[in-house]
């Protein structure tokens, strides 16, 4: 890999001087395991805090940022604001730029544990670029990798991340105040299915909100949010003026999902809603709107609309709406990943 080719969110080595090892590791999928990672965090923590001393880094402490774990020295062992995350732990080598940290989740998250290993390559003290990847794994055992790359400048921070190789790039850009950090946060709609732009706002507390209006044909409204005990809800409107569609999504701290979709038409409102464990099981109801031809009392034909009651059923992340009328259709699209 040279310093001129690209990765697949458009930036070149050449913006990464110090992480080019990482980095063609990261775009390739070579993250080390959990367990080499955290015993290497167990050696470093051992290591006097002269022997971590170097040129200083002094990045804004942007709430669940590096710059945040930074502020606690080179070497950082703290539990954070809120309740999801219950300790912090890991090192910055100014020397060689590596950085590596542990994330504990609270009892009762479904998130077990986050290990983070990257690169910072500074500028300044107040300037650097950072690359990293995110592997967490849940308590049922299953792990996922996020690639991040950052630039931060001063209090300002624009970050590009993916949740595996073939997802796209989605990028934020905020600044911090030093009362909440104020951003934009490219998103995949749940209303439209492609990617959308939010404004938003986090708090030191870990809470978090974004909106999303346009005024366009269809009006579409979308809201994601965090609040202080761990649960995310995702709320949206599509709305063609004489229909709407609505829908609310909701993951909670335990890793369960809620969810429900109304379809508002102009002669009958079918709806779908159930629940799902973290497993991936779960139940449910729904509604189909359907209908026939009928004679009226007058012997005229006339159409008459009615529904048929449904039922839904969720197996191992599968979910499937089986209806009285026979029919059956896939709802698995209304799950969150």
């Amino acid at each position: 890999m040279t310093e001129n080719q690209t990765f697949p969110s458009g930036r070149s080595l050449r913006h990464f001087p110090h992480g080019v090892g990482l980095l063609a590791c990261l775009s390739l999928g070579c993250v080390a395991p959990i367990a080499e990672i955290e015993q290497d965090l167990g050696v470093a923590m051992e290591t006097s805090e002269d022997e971590l001393q170097g040129s200083a880094l002094e990045l804004c402490p942007i709430p669940g940022t590096l710059g945040e774990h930074l502020s606690h020295g080179n070497r950082f062992d703290y539990d954070p604001p809120g309740i999801t995350t219950r300790r912090i732990k890991g090192r910055y080598e100014p020397g060689d730029g590596t950085v590596r940290w542990r994330e504990r989740h609270a009892a009762g998250s479904y998130l077990k544990k986050t290990v983070v290993q990257g690169q910072v390559s500074p500028a300044s003290p107040s300037e650097a670029t950072v690359t990293y990847a995110a592997t967490t794994r849940e308590r049922d055992g299953s792990e996922r990798t996020t690639d991040v790359e950052e630039i931060w400048q001063d209090c300002a921070l624009i970050r590009w991340t993916r949740d595996g190789a073939s997802a796209p790039w989605l990028a934020q850009e905020g600044s911090w105040d030093g009362l909440r950090y104020a951003y934009t946060q490219e998103r995949i709609s749940r209303a439209r299915g492609y990617v959308i732009l939010l404004e938003g706002v986090r708090h030191p507390d870990g809470t978090w909100s974004e909106v999303y209006e346009d005024g366009s044909y269809p009006q579409v409204d979308e809201t994601w949010a965090m609040d202080a005990g761990g649960n995310l809800t995702i709320s949206w409107l599509r709305n063609w003026g004489d229909s709407f569609t609505e829908g609310a999504h909701q993951r909670f701290f335990d890793g369960s999902q809620h969810h429900r979709v109304d379809y508002d038409m102009e002669a009958c409102a079918p709806w779908i809603e159930f629940d799902v464990d973290h497993a991936g099981h779960g139940t449910g109801e729904a509604t189909l709107c359907k209908s026939r031809e009928i004679l009226t009392p007058e012997g005229e034909e006339s159409e008459e609309v009615y529904y048929v009651p449904c039922t839904v059923t969720v197996t191992a992340g599968v979910c499937t709406q089986s209806c009285d009328d026979g029919s059956t259709s896939s709802c698995s699209a209304l799950l969150l990943d």
